[in-house]
């Protein structure tokens, strides 16, 4: 089962809540609170109930609709649907009435599951604009992308025939979902300017056509999830699409528009010759099931696609009838091969044979609309002549939609340069908003100028909290529980320094007169070397210098160390300096858990333990629990990773780079799992890493729970990384804070190194494991070369905190001399709407109060909350009799809750 989940909250402020209400909106008896024709519509077996009778036709199609509307929102619905094949019905959402009782707007699409049901249609409008089996993305200016989930054949078994089925239709912001029994259908992040709708009516459709056909609902289950706001128009960006059917259409000599755009489905009045186009025109988006990263963008339903039904080998020509130039300027979608001389579209005039204009595609699948300006041949008679010769690679032309203009037209351009072409050709940058944060009292130019450029996801802001010379470096950072940020800057790495001349600090920011600013900075101790990690706990400070792991105590809070560093586990690898011990993270079960890269190889144990006493490690997931003093490895595999986080349930994530044997860059982590690592060797006995090409089932270690994205040696899709940045990740934020919308929740957040963004995925549970998606859009994207984000988490006040490294230089390399030893920088990244500053401690809490705190719904506080319990356990100063609370909320129906108090 796939689901991945939506897409840009552009929410208005107190709009975001999290305990929303299930609603019935129907009585099971009546039609009180719909409206539409009796004639066609009543209620049967509990059930709103659509008919016509064997022998009947319905003329056109007939809507019920629900005289309340939907903005954001789940409804469900069960469906039975019985009769003719052609039988068909669909749920109305977002929608307008008509005057004449018609619809227009969304449609989830539906019929007895041969082809329909489950696509997204536009009723009234753009037709077709998700086939079942993807999900896609629609930019402002009208561009589609479209990533294959499933054939769309695959899902004919779903339903079931002539019974009760469940429909479940997912709308927040742009994004909308179909679900039927449980199953993702299709997903569509709509962002059209002249189209997209957040807001409107919900109705029930019975299909024109023959009878008998009998649509049946019941049990109609409504979510309020709040309203949407439409952000502003990006510049420039035209509100007619590119590839939108917005001219005159040529007529024949009966008055009657020609078949130019191919919506009769036929070639009707065109004349071909050879092969080149056999079996034309095409239906729907071909392309993008074969050519991921591409699509059509045809206009209508129908286009010439020369390469669908012969590849690139045939040749021959395809002309149209003849037609008065009655405009100025015509237009038309073409795409394919780029080479003229053998493949182009021509307009001939007629009579004379004459050539009066030329072009064709770009080497691009994606027809792009060309203007054509004709104001010399008004009056005159011309043919488009399609002429394909070619046949080797890119040997097709793609063609649809010729029209004429009053005047000039102008179209989005396909394009723009530099760090805005990414953003403008990344299907998940397309509508990022600049940066609405005003600049912080930080006097530092360089640092306020980057973030100010940042584009972000709107209603969101990132703002500058500390920046060179005041911080250098960051690598890690904790958060402790007044909300400090404790922060590593390594001037070690990327080599280990002589013993006794570490480069290495600690410094402490806090916001000490509380108006949410980082204004107070404390060097906690200095002299460390090769320092990779960092959490705080148990009276002090957890921290990763490979070989060692130390504990620096501060048990009187007095930001000075109590004394010299204790070694507590020795033993560790630093043959790879940028893959040693990393991403130090607080289970839910009181360990503390952590990473380690495959390039790197441990052999762990109290200092001064023989072989025979030690763990050895090389890629994988380790804990050590600071009361037992124990040490294990948690899970063996995977590839330089660099982030570590915990869902709402307490299951483990951990973001690495995407590798050729493992899959993509996310990976859900069990206890003692065998997982993918980079090298693809030693491997535990138990594991086949080398399947025969005819089982690759026998392939039994664990791969990584994402696959989608792109990857080194041969991994991914071709052309992801200009979609996702790439394959680097590095750290890793699971958001379950207080600030940012609820769409947002336990959704993991991991910024792509390459591509200067933050990843967006959702991992939804698939068997006993988790299916880890892009959830169709990122978060935020810097066209400076220099971020370079290593790892961010959410803080008392549920906004995210990140640290920025600031170096051009990405890749890992043991040359001193190429890293930036200036730079660094801290940023806070909120939603603007509802962020305010917060002044914690919870250290000085008692601990009833900390025991409350396991209610709360921002995770920052029971985290830290069940962490200091532990703490005072551990040196038994805790109150038993306080921890009562949490014996009955351990008994909550909810699982999460529950859980909070079981940990």
């Amino acid at each position: 089962m796939l689901r991945p989940l939506l897409l840009i909250p552009l929410l208005a402020a107190g709009a975001c809540t999290w305990a929303a209400e299930e609603r019935s909106i129907f009585d099971g008896t009546t039609l009180s609170g719909w409206e539409g024709d009796a004639t066609w519509w009543r209620v049967e077996d509990g059930a709103l109930t659509g008919e016509i009778p064997a022998g009947q036709s319905l003329g056109r199609n007939q809507f019920l609709f629900w005289k309340g509307e939907g903005r954001d929102f789940d409804l469900t619905v069960e469906y039975r649907i019985s009769g003719v094949p052609s039988a068909n019905s669909g749920i109305q959402i977002r929608s307008q009435r008509l005057p004449d009782g018609e619809a227009k707007g969304y449609q989830a699409d539906l019929d007895d599951g041969a082809v329909w049901l489950g696509r997204i249609y536009e009723e009234n409008g753009r037709a077709l604009i998700a086939e079942r089996g993807t999900r896609g993305s629609i930019a402002p200016d009208g561009r589609r992308w479209v990533d294959p989930l499933a054939p769309p054949e695959s899902f004919r078994g779903v339903p079931v025939k002539e019974g009760w089925n469940t429909y479940h239709v997912h709308a927040a912001n742009s994004h909308l979902e179909t679900w039927i029994n449980g199953t993702l259908f299709a997903a569509l992040d709509d962002h059209q300017s002249s189209a997209a709708k957040y807001a409107g009516r919900i109705g029930l459709q019975l299909h024109a056509g023959p009878g008998p056909a009998k649509i049946q609902f019941r049990n109609l289950r409504f979510t309020d999830l709040g309203a949407s706001e439409l952000p502003p128009a990006l510049p420039g960006v035209q509100d007619v699409p590119a590839t939108a059917s917005a001219g005159i259409r040529p007529l024949g000599d009966d008055g009657k528009p020609l078949n130019l755009d191919f919506e009769t489905g036929t070639l009707a009045g065109w004349t071909a010759t050879g092969d080149a186009f056999t079996d034309q025109p095409i239906k729907g988006d071909t392309i993008s099931q074969r050519k991921p990263g591409m699509a059509s963008r045809h206009a209508g339903q129908f286009w010439i696609g020369g390469y669908e039904h012969v590849l690139d080998a045939g040749t021959g020509t395809l002309t149209s009838p003849a037609f008065t130039v009655t405009q100025p300027w015509a237009s038309f979608l073409v795409g394919g091969g780029r080479d003229r001389a053998t493949l182009r579209v021509e307009l001939v005039e007629e009579g004379t044979g004459t050539v009066v204009f030329t072009g064709g595609g770009n080497d691009l699948e994606d027809m792009q609309r060309v203007a054509v300006d004709l104001s010399a041949w008004k009056g005159k008679h011309l043919r488009i002549r399609l002429v394909d010769q070619a046949t080797g690679g890119w040997g097709h032309l793609n063609f649809d939609d010729f029209v004429f203009h009053d005047k000039k037209p102008s179209f989005a351009p396909s394009a723009a340069k530099g760090a805005a072409s990414h953003q403008n050709d990344s299907a998940v940058l397309w509508h990022l908003r600049p940066n609405p944060a005003k600049p912080t009292a930080i006097a530092n130019p360089e640092a306020q100028k980057l973030i100010s450029d940042m584009m972000l996801t709107h209603g969101f802001q990132a703002e500058l909290m500390v920046a060179e010379p005041d911080v250098r470096q960051p690598i890690a950072f904790a958060i402790d529980e007044r909300g400090r940020l404790w922060v590593v800057e390594a001037y070690s790495y990327p080599n280990k320094q002589p013993e006794g001349k570490g480069k290495d600090r600690i410094v402490i920011f806090e916001d000490k007169d509380g108006d949410g600013f980082l204004e107070t900075r404390t060097v906690f101790t200095e002299g460390l070397n090769l320092v990779s990690g960092i959490e705080v706990g148990y009276g002090g400070v957890f921290i990763g210098a490979a070989p060692q792991l130390l504990f620096i105590a501060d048990r009187d809070h007095d930001d000075k160390p109590d004394g010299a560093p204790e070694v507590v586990l020795d033993g560790w690898g630093h043959q790879d300096t940028h893959e040693t011990m990393n991403s130090f993270t607080w289970g839910p079960d009181g360990w503390l858990y952590g990473n380690q890269g495959v390039f790197t190889r441990s052999n762990v144990g109290k200092p001064g333990a023989p072989d025979a006493e030690r763990t050895p490690l090389r890629a994988g997931v380790w804990r050590y629990h600071p009361v037992r003093k124990e040490f294990e490895v948690f899970a063996h595999g995977g590839s330089n990773q660099w982030g570590i986080d915990f869902n709402e349930v307490g299951h483990l994530f951990m973001t690495h780079c995407r590798s050729f044997f493992g899959g993509g860059g996310t990976s859900y982590v069990i206890r003692n799992g065998h997982y993918w690592n980079q090298v693809n060797a030693e491997y535990a006995p138990f594991i086949d890493n080398n399947a025969p090409d005819f089982a690759p089932a026998l392939r039994n270690y664990l791969p990584a729970s994402a696959r989608y994205d792109d990857g080194e040696g041969g991994a991914g899709k071709p052309g992801s990384g200009a979609v996702y940045g790439g394959h680097a990740h590095a750290g890793a934020m699971i958001y379950l804070g207080d600030n940012w919308p609820e769409i947002y929740r336990d959704h993991m957040f991991t910024f792509n190194l390459f591509g200067q963004q933050l990843n967006h995925q959702e991992s939804v549970r698939s068997g006993a494991g988790y299916e880890t998606l892009h959830a169709g859009y990122d978060m935020l994207v810097s066209p400076d070369p220099r971020w370079l984000g290593v790892d961010l988490q959410y803080g008392p006040d549920g906004a995210a905190y990140a640290i920025d490294w600031c170096d051009t230089q990405h890749c890992h390399t043991p040359r001193d001399e190429s890293w930036n030893r200036s730079d660094g920088r801290i940023y806070r990244i909120s939603w603007a709407a509802t962020w305010h500053p917060v002044k914690v401690d919870l250290g000085a809490k008692t601990d009833a109060e900390l025991v409350a705190l396991h209610a709360h719904r921002n995770e920052w506080y029971v985290r830290t909350a069940r962490r200091l319990l532990a703490e005072r356990a551990a040196t038994g100063k805790l109150d038993v009799k306080a921890l009562a609370p949490l014996r009955a909320q351990a008994s909550a129906p909810d699982a999460v809750t529950a859980l909070h108090a079981l940990w």
